[in-house]
């Protein structure tokens, strides 16, 4: 729900319209999302819901020569397919497709994985030019722009 929430706002609030094909295990989350958005309000035809296969619909959608822009989240072996699919035009297509392919398959790298003991967590705020020569980080428990700093869990 996250990710589709996620992407699909995104892609309405840049002034898009969206043709969503939910994976084929979330149809019924996915549906339901549709439904709350047309409830508050969201014009029709903006968004679209069409399930149903990968295989078939998603293909038709990525070779689709209107499809400008395809957003996707799932394994490797179909984000590849996408990718080399969207990389070849049609001679109808006008445009070159874009394409953010968030892939599962991935291995995280030994400088990501730490033992939550150790971990330390704190805000990161780009430093206003006011504080140039001064120290970027406050003091622990102090509030920097309204957000509280914490050095650690025991701070939460």
């Amino acid at each position: 729900m996250a990710i589709l929430c996620g992407m699909l706002s995104a892609a309405v609030v840049s002034g898009n319209t969206v043709i969503l094909k939910p994976s084929s295990l979330t149809p019924v989350v996915a549906a339901h999302f549709v439904d709350l958005l047309h409830e508050m309000g969201l014009p029709a035809g903006v968004v679209q819901f069409l399930p149903g296969p990968g295989e078939a619909v998603g293909e038709y959608l990525v070779r689709h020569p209107k499809t400008h822009f395809i957003a996707f989240t799932g394994s490797r072996e179909v984000g590849l397919r996408i990718l080399e699919l969207a990389a070849k035009p049609s001679p109808e297509q006008h445009h070159v497709k874009r394409v953010i392919a968030e892939m599962g398959g991935k291995m995280p790298s030994s400088s990501t994985v730490m033992p939550i003991s150790t971990m330390r967590w704190r805000v990161l705020l780009p430093r206003p030019l006011a504080f140039r020569g001064r120290s970027a980080v406050p003091p622990r428990g102090s509030s920097w722009w309204g957000v509280r700093v914490m050095s650690s869990l025991s701070d939460v």
